[in-house]
């Protein structure tokens, strides 16, 4: 047996093998058609071939046999691999919706996020008279810390690690607006209290 055949799949062989012999009943059936049955001679070899497409025939059927079992084995696979693929399908919608769900909750801490980030700015310009919403926005700042750490520590334990990173990286950064605030606050404090 060659590479190539040591390669072929059962269904492949059966197939191949009907073919063959499929080839060689049509051979001879032609063979058949085209002798000619006028001496002792010809009769025995039409006899002979009439013979040859009987023996043909019943290995055909058997060659069928071995191909219909090919085939179901073939088809019992696949089913295996349905199942595991349908079993594949439903993961994959359920960490699609975790992933949703994770990456919403990362949208809105980036929004809250910007906001506050815009009310500490409008506090820092020359000028503004509102350190009035400084315990404000440190407890809206405190409350969007707690809920990246939150994040963070979901995504990563549902494997998500670049939701984890940005949710971290939103939280350094409001950690760090926190700490700036807190030195304006003192330092605005300072002031009022030096007037």
């Amino acid at each position: 047996m060659s590479k190539n055949e040591a390669e072929k799949t059962p269904l492949v062989l059966a197939a191949e093998a009907l073919e063959g012999e499929l080839r060689r009943f049509e051979g001879l059936s032609e063979n058949l058609d085209r002798a000619p049955m006028n001496s002792q001679k010809s009769l025995q070899r039409a006899a002979e071939i009439l013979k040859e497409v009987a023996d043909i025939d019943q290995g055909m059927t058997q060659h069928v046999q071995h191909l219909v079992t090919a085939v179901t084995s073939v088809r019992a696979r696949q089913e295996l691999h349905i199942e595991r693929i349908q079993i594949q399908a439903r993961q994959l919608q359920q960490r699609t919706e975790v992933f949703q769900a994770l990456l919403e909750c990362y949208a809105s801490l980036g929004q809250e996020a910007a906001d506050l980030n815009l009310m500490i700015q409008e506090i820092a310009s020359p000028g503004s008279d509102r350190t009035s919403n400084m315990p404000l926005i440190q407890g809206r700042m405190n409350g969007v810390i707690e809920r990246a750490h939150s994040l963070e520590q979901s995504s990563t334990a549902d494997g998500f690690v670049d939701i984890a990173r940005q949710a971290d990286s939103i939280r350094q950064q409001l950690m760090g607006a926190r700490n700036k605030l807190t030195l304006l606050e003192q330092k605005l404090s300072s002031r009022t209290t030096l007037n």
